[in-house]
């Protein structure tokens, strides 16, 4: 445990945000897990979780919790995955 004053303020400063980076990564996760899960199903609404992935993704890096360079990765990603299971099978 801290014994100066600034030190015991930065671990409370810390400890909050880490709460709130936290959930922000727990929120664009849950995202990505539910577009995996309408891609194996065939869902029609794909358009909707990719919108909604995109803006959880996009506040992750605007709040700092994931670098811009990986939310572009997880972009792509995604939208390869759904572009896969959209094209007329031959």
């Amino acid at each position: 445990m801290p014994n100066i004053a600034s030190a015991k303020k930065a671990l409370r400063v810390s400890k909050r945000r880490q709460k709130v980076n936290t959930r922000v990564e727990r929120e664009y996760k849950i995202k990505v897990k539910d577009l995996k899960e309408a891609v194996s199903k065939g869902s029609k609404t794909l358009t909707k979780k990719i919108s909604s992935l995109y803006s959880k993704v996009d506040s992750a890096v605007k709040k700092g919790v994931i670098h811009k360079k990986k939310a572009s990765r997880i972009k792509s990603r995604m939208a390869g995955l759904a572009k896969k299971t959209q094209a007329p099978k031959k």
